[in-house]
This record gives structure tokens, C-alpha cells and sequence, in this order.
């Protein structure tokens, strides 16, 4: 088989350089964003969402005492305010479409947005992301090997998560290529986007990865045997990500 190196786009440079932004531990916690009475305030980052009917708690940590919301695109928002040690929960309905939410942390007169939007599907398909514009996907709830698929058209970002040992390697159409994971365990990979479906094999697992639309409509549903969403940001600007369900 042939090895590829990957392939470069300023969507890739974001993506090298943005991944995996919130985590589950204290990789979660975004870098400071803002300035504020000699404070830094940083925007909430989920750590944890579970599913009770139609209704999801979403678990998380921000500014200790700070107002969290998140605002759907509707204009109806979710909103707690976070303990002593900053911990906050709350609970969102989530239609059959999923849920797209963008999250705030108000303290005082101030409000600090987040850089990407959490993403939840339904129940019975128990699928929780942050998506950030340009940047890979940070699935939050457990799948197999590969967690996602990022395109916008020119590159593609495939991301995943080891196990033993930190090294990874993916069969892409017949092309091996090496990952290499992080501290926690989260790798990133990037290959050139293509119209065609894809076969991906990953720790002996393989992936029928769907082509990448020329729609650029919002979308959320499932497609093959995943769930895809498709974010049009404007001015031609559209990335979708493809997340794969094991079960």
C-alpha cells in the first residue's frame, strides 16, 4: 500500500492547530478568552452529556458563580449558573433533528462566547460533539476507533482515539497513513477531500465514509450508517462532519 503524507489547506492549518480544544479532563477547559477586573473569563466547556427521554443534562465547567447559557439558533436559550467550584448542569430538549447550541458565560455586564457549538443528537442515537468552524470535531461520547469526519470541500479531517499503545495507523482507500495520538489519547489526520464515498479501516474496524455533497444546506440526520452535520457559515463557507455509529 502506498503511504500518504496528507494534504495542506488553510483548513487544514486550522485544524492542526485547533484540535481537540475541549476535552474531558482539564484539556476541556478552553484557553482564557477575555480580561475582566484583573480576571481572565473563559467560555463554559462540556465535559459530559446523558440522555433521559427526550431530555439531555448537559455537565460542564466555567467561571465559579458565572451565568452559563447556551442559545439555539431559534433564539431559545438553556441557562444554569455554576457552583463555587464551577461546575454546572443543565437539561435541554432535544428534537429528532438533534440540537445545535452555542454556549455563553455571562458574569456581570460581561459575556464570553465559546468557539464552537455543542451538538447533540436524539436518545437512541447518543451522539454528543463540539464543533468548531475549521477545525476537527471533539466527540465527547464514546463510538469505536474513528470519532469523526470534518470536510469543507477541498480537505478532510479524520479524527479518532487510541488505545494501548499512541500510535495509530489508517487505511484510507488503500493508503496507510500514521497517526500519531496526544496526551489524551485524541489523534487527527488530514487527507484530501473527495466526492467519492471512502472506505476507512481503523484498529481492524472499516468505515463507509459518504462522499462529500455539493449541498450546502444546514442538515442534520442520518446518512449511511452515521450521523452527519452540515453547517453553512456564509460566503461560500460550509463544513459538514460525519460522525460513524457503532451501534
Amino acid at each position: 500500500m502506498k503511504r500518504y503524507q496528507g494534504h495542506k489547506s488553510a483548513f487544514v492549518i486550522a485544524a492542526l492547530s485547533g484540535a481537540f480544544l475541549m476535552g474531558c479532563d482539564e484539556a476541556a477547559m478552553p484557553a482564557p478568552v477575555e480580561k475582566q477586573d484583573q480576571q481572565w473569563r473563559a467560555p463554559p466547556s462540556v465535559t459530559d452529556v446523558n440522555w433521559k427521554g427526550e431530555t439531555a443534562t448537559v455537565s460542564g465547567v466555567a467561571d465559579p458563580g458565572g451565568r452559563v447559557v447556551f442559545i439555539v439558533e431559534s433564539g431559545q436559550s438553556y441557562a444554569a449558573t455554576a457552583d463555587t467550584q464551577g461546575n454546572f448542569s443543565l437539561s435541554v430538549m432535544v428534537p429528532p433533528e438533534g440540537l445545535l447550541l452555542q454556549p455563553r458565560l455571562q458574569t456581570g455586564r460581561s459575556t464570553v462566547g465559546g468557539p464552537g457549538q455543542l451538538f447533540i443528537a436524539p436518545r437512541e442515537v447518543g451522539l454528543a460533539a463540539v464543533l468548531f468552524p475549521g477545525d476537527p470535531s471533539y466527540r465527547l461520547t464514546g463510538n469505536g476507533p474513528l470519532d469523526a469526519v470534518d470536510r469543507d470541500g477541498e480537505a478532510q479531517v479524520i479524527s479518532g482515539r487510541a488505545t494501548g499503545d499512541r500510535a495509530t495507523q489508517l487505511d484510507v482507500n488503500g493508503r496507510a497513513i500514521d497517526a500519531h495520538a496526544d496526551a489524551n489519547g485524541r489523534w487527527a489526520v488530514v487527507v484530501p477531500s473527495s466526492d467519492a464515498p471512502s472506505r476507512v479501516v481503523v484498529a481492524g474496524r472499516s468505515y463507509d465514509v459518504p462522499g462529500y455533497s455539493a449541498d450546502t444546506s444546514d442538515f442534520s440526520g442520518r446518512v449511511g450508517h452515521g450521523w452527519l452535520v452540515r453547517r453553512n457559515f456564509g460566503d461560500g463557507a460550509v463544513q459538514s462532519t460525519w460522525f460513524p455509529l457503532d451501534k
